[in-house]
């Protein structure tokens, strides 16, 4: 880490052994080597060049750019119908198919059947109180 006010080398120290600059310990921090080999976002290094997929630039009012990385955190799984109907999983679809099916039995055999009927009698109410008012 470079000093903020001479801008030399501080190591791993928070303060400079140069002009003797301290500062508190910083929110940013370079990643240890196994950080970054595991460290899945984007990164941008010093030179300007991307790399990875998710990260973010921080210059200074000086000019320095500095490196720090992003990493998105999923909390939970969301699981909709839809996710568990595309899915590669054969009982899940199985459980949806005979749920549509019962669905669509319902709406074909009792439904269908009551409404028809309540038509027809309708239309048969209809036709007797048309009869009666001549």
């Amino acid at each position: 880490m470079k000093c903020q006010n001479c801008g030399q080398e501080m190591g791993e120290a928070f303060q400079c052994s140069f002009c003797g600059y301290g500062t508190q310990e910083p929110q940013v921090r370079e990643m240890s080597s196994s950080e970054r080999l595991s460290y899945q976002g984007e990164t941008i290094d010093e030179d300007g060049s991307i790399s990875g997929d998710d990260g973010n630039l921080f210059r200074n009012n000086r000019g320095g750019r500095h490196r720090f990385y992003v990493k998105g955190i999923q909390l939970g799984h969301s699981s909709t119908w839809a996710d568990k109907l595309l899915n590669n999983y054969w009982l899940s679809r199985l459980a949806i198919g005979l749920v549509v099916a019962g669905i669509v039995t319902v709406l074909i055999f009792v439904a269908l059947p009551i409404a028809l009927m309540l038509a027809t009698v309708g239309i048969v109410a209809w036709v007797l109180m048309s009869f009666v008012r001549r």
